[in-house]
């Protein structure tokens, strides 16, 4: 039988020759075993440096973490929690645990997820040639949360959207990469090429019952 929780007394005697002494009373406390501590699975993207796990427990009281629920494994912590040391994409499991008054409590158990980076959009539409003069095109792709950049290393933000209004036009190559964004992880760029050259046109001029009529071709 457990004993309840709180101060319990007790008293002993001598017995000797038949003789008992005076009782002495012995005061004891059972403390409850606390719950399980307050905890927030965390999640980063492949590739970002790791963060901690953390867990809140009572006032006071000592978190231990440990890598199986049958806390065989303990793990090394600090102050700001357990730091994981993987770095492939899967959820990993941790386990942690507060002690009050020197009861442990369950275990809690917390989930840390080292998600996936998507694969670069899809190109729908791209020009790959242009005069110097021609309507400024879109260029397009497919995906979720569309970023485009001047550059590879995604520094130069210009848009977000499925689409993007080219606006330079001069004679020359041009380049901007795409990304798509999933669960709050950016993916790899996708290069977007297209090439704007110096055109001739031809006037083709002409009256029509007074009108006149003129029609630019490029040679």
């Amino acid at each position: 039988m457990l004993a309840p929780v709180g101060q319990q007394d007790v008293w002993a005697i001598a017995y000797n020759n038949d003789c008992y002494s005076e009782r002495t009373k012995v005061s004891y406390t059972v403390n409850p075993i606390p719950d399980a501590p307050a905890v927030e699975n965390k999640e980063v993207c492949f590739g970002e440096e790791s963060i901690f796990v953390t867990a809140e427990g009572e006032t006071g009281s000592l978190l231990t973490w440990y890598a199986d629920a049958n806390k065989k494994q303990k793990l090394p912590s600090s102050a700001e929690g357990y730091k994981p040391t993987v770095d492939q994409v899967d959820v990993y499991t941790y386990y942690v645990t507060q002690k009050v008054n020197g009861c442990e409590s369950s275990v809690a158990e917390v989930q840390y997820e080292v998600k996936p980076l998507p694969f670069a959009p899809e190109i729908v539409q791209s020009p790959s040639k242009l005069c110097e003069y021609s309507e400024h095109p879109e260029l397009i792709v497919s995906g979720e949360n569309i970023k485009w950049y001047n550059d590879a290393d995604k520094t130069e933000f210009v848009s977000s959207g499925d689409s993007y209004t080219i606006d330079d036009m001069s004679v020359g190559t041009h380049k901007y990469y795409a990304t798509q964004t999933v669960r709050e992880c950016e993916g790899s760029p996708k290069l977007i090429s297209y090439s704007t050259f110096f055109c001739n046109f031809i006037l083709n001029i002409k009256y029509i019952y007074n009108l006149l009529i003129i029609n630019i071709k490029e040679s």
